[in-house]
């Protein structure tokens, strides 16, 4: 799981997507943003990585960058690598079904 920050006033409002019309008449914005992670790991303030805005392929290849929005962080501990040593065996008449 992750957990990221973002300043909404920085994206360029020529980005944000509107949905079809609900039901209920209204339309809802989206913003597309790309999870990167940082080169050199977490980062002294406990960062993992930054939110940047999603650029099309063409941008992208003139150069263009994606707005920088912030940072996120992961919110789950690292899984410790379990080892088959560590595992108890399982015979064939242990299985519930």
């Amino acid at each position: 799981m992750r957990k990221a920050n973002i300043n909404i006033t920085k994206n360029n409002k020529k980005r944000l997507s509107e949905s079809r019309e609900r039901a209920d008449g209204t339309r809802r914005k989206f913003l597309s943003v790309v999870l990167k992670e940082n080169r050199d790991g977490t980062d002294k303030y406990g960062n993992d990585g930054f939110v940047v805005e999603e650029v099309t392929r063409e941008e992208c290849e003139t150069g263009i960058r994606g707005v920088f929005l912030g940072n996120w962080e992961r919110l789950l501990a690292k899984v410790k690598e379990i080892k088959m040593e560590d595992s108890i065996p399982l015979r064939d008449n242990d299985l519930p079904f």
